[in-house]
């Protein structure tokens, strides 16, 4: 037994079940229409019927059981339009603007522990219990372009983007004795940013360029002070105290020449790809926002940028090809992420 509660008979102390099921039904259609010769309007939308349904029961004294069985269910039926125009002013420049609608389909949460009722009303839930279901979190993007040939010489892709993220879906952590997680819909972010892409030839020589930048926060204050206005938005990486963030800077360049050793072709090529600091803290590195106490500073904190520099050569002989590389030329030894 485990405090005086006899085990389950198969001398388990802790069992819990979970079966689900995602369905999705939808249709999708998109049509082009040509304004004139040179401009064209495109047209698309998808509807969907969407439904999630969750089993749980849960026993054992580890898990304060027997409990249950629950159910859960959540259904809906999500609109995501596209919009697009696009002006051709010539065969070497394209120009164009988008707009389209996304969604993540909803679920359910199997039920927490009745221990968990004082840490749930700490965390801001005055019922003491956590929702069994939450919706679909939605973006709205918006993003303009164009894509530039010169002679052949130069090429250019370019954009700007903004995208807004609303009724996010996040994993809320009930600290104290309960130490159990779920999912809810708090919070509302922006993704901004802008990306270029050049491809030079210049003779023997050709350079490749590509920057990006995304500044990717929230922009209100989140429900049961999950995260605030201005914290950098976390991706699956963030676990076991790492930040998760995204690097607002990219960058990578890469420059190859090309000639002729003994009648054999022969090229020579450097490529570095370079990672920026995220400057923003994550939600669990700002002392304002209920997830901080799990994961408390210091240890969790920012890494650092990244540069990543490879270095190859290589030549053909008749049908074959023979290279030599050399992967992190700097040897470079950085932090890319990490566990407490």
């Amino acid at each position: 037994d485990i405090f005086g509660v006899p085990l389950l008979a198969n001398g388990d102390a802790y069992y819990n079940l979970n079966i689900s099921h995602d369905h999705q039904l939808a249709g999708f259609g998109e049509v082009t229409y040509a304004l004139t010769d040179q401009l064209k309007l495109t047209l698309g939308g998808r509807l969907a019927r969407t439904s999630f349904d969750i089993y749980n029961y849960s026993d054992g004294p580890q898990n304060y059981g027997p409990a249950g069985p629950n159910y859960g269910f959540q259904k809906e039926t999500p609109f995501t339009p596209k919009v697009s125009i696009a002006y051709q002013l010539d065969q070497n420049n394209l120009f164009y603007a988008t707009y389209a609608k996304g969604f993540r389909v909803g679920g359910a949460n199997p039920p927490l522990p009745s221990f968990c009722g004082p840490d749930l009303i700490a965390e801001g839930y005055d019922s003491g219990q956590a929702p069994l279901t939450y919706k679909s979190d939605t973006t709205q993007s918006y993003e303009v372009g164009s894509k530039n040939n010169f002679n052949n010489v130069l090429k250019l892709a370019t954009s700007l983007y903004y995208i807004r993220w609303n009724n996010i879906q996040q994993s809320v952590y009930v600290a104290g004795a309960c130490g159990l997680q779920f999912t809810d819909n708090l919070g509302t972010a922006a993704a901004k940013g802008f990306d270029l892409q050049a491809d030079a030839v210049l003779g023997p020589v050709t350079l490749e360029a590509a920057i990006g930048y995304t500044s990717a926060r929230y922009i209100a204050d989140s429900p049961h002070a999950l995260a605030f206005d201005g914290d950098a938005i976390s991706g699956q990486a963030a676990i076991n105290g790492s930040p998760g963030t995204n690097p607002p800077w990219n960058v990578s360049l890469g420059v190859q020449y090309n000639f002729e050793l003994a009648d054999h072709k022969v090229y020579a090529r450097f490529d570095d790809e370079y990672a920026s600091r995220n400057p923003w803290m994550a939600a669990i590195q700002d002392p304002r926002s209920s997830q901080y106490t799990a994961y408390p500073t210091p240890e969790s904190y920012t890494l650092s940028s990244t540069n990543f520099l490879q270095f190859r050569t290589g030549t053909t002989l008749g049908g074959w090809e023979a290279s030599f590389f050399v992967d992190n030329l700097l040897n470079s030894h950085t932090t890319t992420n990490y566990e407490r």
